[in-house]
């Protein structure tokens, strides 16, 4: 034999050795990485080092609290969930009831069941935790109100108690059922059920409650909807529960159930000269024309979805504590079935479905980026312009020619106030090179009482392939 060929197998003896300690050590250094924690307890050994300070002294990074104790921290984590909801908060309508007078606030009865077990957070994703037993307990719409030295119609509250197992909800989660006694969204292919109680189960319950308002004459009602990860409300009469048979047309509009509590707050405030004011507990936007129409409404606020500590923040509204300041982000269209969007949405089945996977359908999203106020706002400008059919009655609610004033009842950006503001634009510039554009923007409360502001700033784009 050859040295040559001698030589050759000796280093295809070690390359074949070196590879295969290679691959082990990939290995090795993949399970030990995976139980470093352990081996470290076993050894006595530390495999990271947190470095803070650099040689010369220079402090790279040091995290620095800004609360001294939990009880600080819970502080503050409960101011900043009471202010979300004073600035958040969206004054809808207002016929001067808003604020109340110190006396009004001493005479609330609070009705629908959502005034008592609201919707606080996503019942799946975004969920509210309650916390209790802390210097800063999470509270409910009547602990807040409560707190804030609100009087509250005890008659109707004890009501409402009685009747709790008329509210319960089952969703199914990740670990398997679980039971909410507020109002839940349905799953995609779900119904919407309105749990609010009918006028005859109240009535069966305490038939006095109606006459507990004589004293009690500022009627809060609130109409809840819950949002949720896996929660979708299908729109128009599809879906909701026609079992039910509540003249509901689509799960955002009102149920009879709902309109009938309106109404008999209404009736109520012609006997005693009191007030009515709405609170929508909802972050989807809601079909509420018919509560604008209604005369007999002085109010309507919108809270959303407050969290532990927002309700806080609404009676702070409510009180006059502070002057609402929040602007929808959203379009409250008149019929929410007859936008693009909702037409085009579903779950839609796969027609070569496979039964093995849970993965069959699909959401459709065929109007590109005209949602929501995009297509509104885009459309009625068409209209004005005489443009591309935008004024025929394909998508229009009255069955006439569309027109924007009869398709929105509150439109993007809309937000009242307890005080009034002058607004001047100062400079605008607009860098394309950079892609920016600042504005600068005079803000003066013209009004008599304190207040905060949005200033808004709306860009209109041309027709174009982007």
């Amino acid at each position: 034999m050859s040295k040559k060929k001698s030589g050759r197998r000796v280093w295809r003896g070690v390359t074949t050795a070196t590879a295969s300690l290679l691959a082990l050590s990939v290995c090795a250094s993949t399970v030990v990485d995976g139980f470093r924690t352990d081996i470290d307890k076993f050894l006595g050994t530390k495999s990271t080092k947190l470095v803070t300070e650099d040689s010369d002294g220079t402090d790279l990074y040091t995290f620095k609290s800004d609360y001294t104790s939990t009880t600080e921290l819970l502080h503050g984590i409960q101011d900043v969930g009471e202010r979300m909801s004073e600035e958040g908060s969206v004054l809808l309508k207002n016929n001067g009831a808003l604020p109340l007078t110190q006396d009004e606030t001493q005479k609330i009865t609070l009705l629908g069941f959502s005034s008592y077990y609201p919707v606080q957070g996503g019942d799946m994703g975004s969920s509210f935790i309650a916390n209790t037993g802390t210097d800063a307990d999470t509270v409910d719409m009547v602990g807040a109100f409560k707190a804030k030295g609100f009087g509250l119609n005890q008659t109707v509250a004890d009501m409402y108690e009685a009747l709790k197992p008329m509210y319960k909800s089952e969703v199914q989660s990740w670990g398997g059922t679980v039971e909410y006694n507020h109002i839940t969204a349905p799953s995609t292919t779900g119904v919407f059920s309105s749990k609010e109680p009918s006028q005859a189960a109240m009535d069966g319950q305490n038939a006095t409650w109606k006459d507990s308002m004589n004293d009690n004459n500022v009627m809060i009602v609130t109409i809840a909807r819950s949002a949720s990860e896996n929660g979708s409300y299908n729109p128009g009469t599809a879906g909701v529960d026609p079992t039910q048979n509540l003249n509901q047309t689509d799960p955002l509009g009102l149920s009879d159930d709902e309109r009938d509590l309106i109404n008999a707050a209404v009736t109520a405030k012609a006997a005693n000269g009191g007030k009515v004011i709405v609170l929508l507990n909802n972050v989807s936007a809601m079909e509420v024309q018919e509560i604008e129409d209604n005369v007999g409404v002085d109010a309507i606020l919108q809270v959303g979805l407050p969290g532990g500590y927002g309700f806080y923040g609404v009676a702070d509204i409510l009180s006059g504590a502070v002057s609402p300041s929040g602007h929808l982000t959203d379009t409250y269209a008149v019929k929410n079935a007859s936008a693009p969007s909702a037409q085009n949405f579903g779950d839609l089945q796969w027609a070569n479905a496979n039964p093995d996977i849970s993965m069959n359908d699909a959401i459709v999203e065929a109007e590109n980026i005209y949602i929501g106020y995009k297509y509104y706002e885009t459309r009625y400008f068409d209209t004005v312009m005489g443009q591309g059919n935008a004024a025929s009655t394909v998508g229009s609610s009255t069955g006439s020619a569309w027109n924007y004033d009869d398709e929105v009842t509150y439109p993007f950006g809309y937000g009242l106030s307890y005080t009034t503001f002058e607004q001047t634009l100062d400079n605008l510039n607009v860098d394309l090179e950079n892609e920016t554009v600042t504005a600068n923007v005079t803000v003066k409360n013209t009004g008599s009482v304190a207040g905060k502001d949005v200033v808004q700033l709306y860009v209109s784009l041309p027709y174009t392939d982007y």
